[in-house]
């Protein structure tokens, strides 16, 4: 089963969604929400979950925001 989230509406007030990324473990879900949160231009904070549907691991935003602090911990530990 595929997963799918509202991307934006299209010019006739359609919604238009697109495929959510899968990942298999937690564990590759969590990093990459951790680069996502280390991009300046992210607001709201990014988090793992498991999907009730496919059962796979998602990103998602949970409502908070993104503090500097937290973005500049981040930052520090990508490492490439």
């Amino acid at each position: 089963m595929e997963c799918q989230t509202l991307e934006r509406y299209d010019e006739n007030g359609n919604p238009v969604y697109k495929l959510k990324k899968k990942f298999d473990t937690l564990d590759q879900a969590i990093a990459h929400a951790k680069i996502v949160n280390s991009n300046d231009h992210v607001i709201h904070k990014v988090v793992a979950y498991k999907c009730k549907i496919c059962y796979k691991y998602h990103v998602g935003r949970n409502g908070s925001i993104l503090k500097d602090k937290q973005r500049d911990k981040y930052k520090k530990e990508r490492s490439w």
